[in-house]
């Protein structure tokens, strides 16, 4: 059965207000809010340093962001992304994100953490007919971690070394290098 909210407008912090208020399971995708969640952080920005957890090798650069959401509830700590989306999204897509993988290694090192297992989640607004929110979850392991320092470390070596490959699409739009993108031959 198909959800009957519509939601025009919306910022971040309202979408993740309104996403707790569904409280309709057999009538919502994401379930029941759960009573004892507690909101920790909104628009938390981060910096951290980038360690491999294989090496203990440092690189000369921090990972900085911005998480969307930090949630704790009975079962530890929850990292949120809130996306809207023109469909749901396949399980490949939530397995494979790299953000999720970001947010993972970045709260692992916070204060937030305290030694917790972070959870991780999307929170996805459907933009259809009659819009619906689905949550998906998932989890990043030490593996995940060793896999983003890596590839961190060569896409700065890349860089360093000046290799530049064009990739043409949406983000174009306001991009400062898409003259660069479009001159590359």
């Amino acid at each position: 059965m198909r959800a009957s909210y519509v939601f025009v407008g919306l910022t971040r912090p309202r979408l993740h207000e309104l996403s707790t208020r569904i409280v309709r399971p057999r009538r919502s995708r994401c379930g029941e809010f759960k009573p004892g969640t507690e909101v920790l952080a909104v628009e938390q920005p981060f910096v951290v340093p980038l360690i491999d957890q294989d090496t203990g090798e440092l690189l000369d650069r921090d990972l900085v962001g911005t998480l969307d959401l930090l949630e704790r509830d009975a079962n530890g700590l929850v990292v949120v992304d809130l996306k809207t989306s023109a469909r749901k999204y396949t399980d490949l897509q939530v397995e494979a994100s790299l953000q999720l993988s970001v947010y993972s290694y970045a709260v692992g090192l916070s204060p937030f953490a305290n030694g917790d297992d972070v959870r991780l989640r999307f929170d996805v607004l459907t933009k259809t007919r009659v819009p619906e929110l689905y949550r998906y979850w998932t989890t990043r392991d030490r593996a995940a971690n060793v896999r983003l320092f890596r590839l961190v470390s060569e896409v700065l070596g890349a860089i360093e070394a000046g290799v530049f490959h064009p990739i043409v699409g949406w983000q174009c739009k306001d991009c400062v290098f898409r003259s660069k993108c479009w001159a590359w031959t």
